[in-house]
Order: C-alpha cells, then structure tokens, then sequence
C-alpha cells in the first residue's frame, strides 16, 4: 500500500509530514532524504510481510528508530 505525504514543516529533529486524508505525522529529519523541501511530495510503502511482531518488541523498535538508537 503506497501512502502518499506532503512535507508541511521542517525542523532539525523532527518534520512534520501530512497523509492525504488530514493526519499530521512527525517523522525524524534525519530519516528523510537530505533534499527535502516544503510542499515536496513523499510515498511512503507500507508492506504487509505477513508477520505478527510481539507488541513490546515492536514498540522496542519503534522507539529505538524514532530515537535513533543503534
């Protein structure tokens, strides 16, 4: 499924980005390509691989992407 996302605002650690449906995501800056700009347009590419995570692992991951933590 193709999501696709309008960047609305960009700051140093975090952007915010807009689905076409009205949600505000803020994503981390450094996630984004460098290039990004106002009003650019991004798909995002969600994919179901058909795989149940256990939900405290998940959010683990989750929070270690968002934070940046290796």
């Amino acid at each position: 499924m193709d999501i696709k996302i309008t960047v609305e605002k960009i700051n140093n650690d975090f952007t915010s980005l807009k689905t076409e449906d009205g949600l505000l995501i803020n994503w981390p800056t450094n996630r984004l390509p460098k290039s990004i700009q106002l009003g650019q347009f991004l798909v995002f590419n969600i994919t179901d691989h058909g795989q149940k995570a256990e939900p405290e692992k998940l959010a683990k991951e989750l929070l270690n992407e968002i934070l940046n933590i290796e």
